[in-house]
């Protein structure tokens, strides 16, 4: 992934993947513990919306996993490791 990827870029491409289509995602890193971007509840979509302008190279490091929920999922997470190129 490119670290000057958005992460509204980001999460379209979530949306767009024909394997994945997750739409609504919410994304957490556990590996420094930090709430990405959530879609609910309002008051925590409120707070993180500004992440969605920033790079992923901001908010993570590279090696580091993501955590992603969305609807479609029911309570399933999709953890994925983030390589930067």
């Amino acid at each position: 992934m490119d670290p000057k990827t958005t992460w509204e870029e980001f999460i379209e491409r979530l949306a767009k993947d024909p394997s994945l289509q997750l739409v609504s995602p919410g994304i957490t890193c556990p590996d420094n513990k930090t709430s990405i971007y959530l879609q609910k509840p309002p008051m925590m979509e409120q707070k993180l919306r500004p992440n969605l302008k920033k790079t992923v190279g901001e908010l993570i490091a590279d090696g580091m996993s993501l955590n992603i929920t969305a609807p479609a999922l029911l309570s399933i997470a999709i953890t994925i490791q983030v390589h930067f190129v």
